[in-house]
């Protein structure tokens, strides 16, 4: 009886080694079995985040770019108003210059909420130097505008209007804002 139950299992080796031998599957050990199975998807995983930092990489740089354009898009809508519509108002009637100071205070306004703290800066920085936001009389006011976040530091902006300005999370240090 014995022999009986040993001829099949012999029988059944046999088979099964050749079996496996035709597969090549025959003489494998745990470990590649674990390769074999673990490195493609170790594979597809390094690729899915190789793929995500270039694409975070591709969205920072499309980011930078669009404030870019948007700086570059206000400072020549605000020189068209300057030089074009003579914002300072010289030769326009009090309601003119009214109208063209109140578009300049929306463009600005609409700028500064999109940018970022160091283009903030810049914006401030123009509009004082071309005299637009000096003393409390300014044709442009900047209540109501966002400040957050503005680099002014070390900004020499002496005598700057910023009254109704959001200057919460500015750095404002060393900044120079009065006389």
């Amino acid at each position: 009886m014995r022999r009986f139950i040993i001829a099949p299992l012999s029988a059944i080796r046999h088979r099964t080694g050749r079996f496996y031998a035709w597969t090549g599957f025959g003489d494998k050990k745990l470990i590649d079995y674990i390769q074999l199975i673990v490195l493609p998807f170790v594979l597809i995983l390094g690729g899915q985040l190789v793929s995500q930092a270039v694409n975070a990489s591709s969205r920072a740089q499309a980011l930078e770019q669009a404030q870019e354009q948007r700086l570059q898009d206000y400072l020549d809508q605000m020189a068209s108003l300057v030089l074009d519509r003579e914002l300072l108002g010289a030769d326009l009637s009090r309601t003119e210059t009214a109208i063209i100071r109140e578009v300049a205070r929306a463009r600005t306004i609409t700028a500064l909420d999109a940018m970022d703290g160091e283009r903030k800066r810049f914006v401030v920085t123009f509009l004082y130097e071309l005299g637009l936001i000096n003393g409390v009389g300014s044709p442009i006011s900047l209540a109501g505008s966002s400040l957050d976040d503005a680099n002014l530091s070390e900004a020499e902006l002496f005598a700057a209007n910023l009254t109704g300005a959001e200057l919460s999370r500015a750095n404002l240090r060393k900044a120079r804002l009065t006389l």
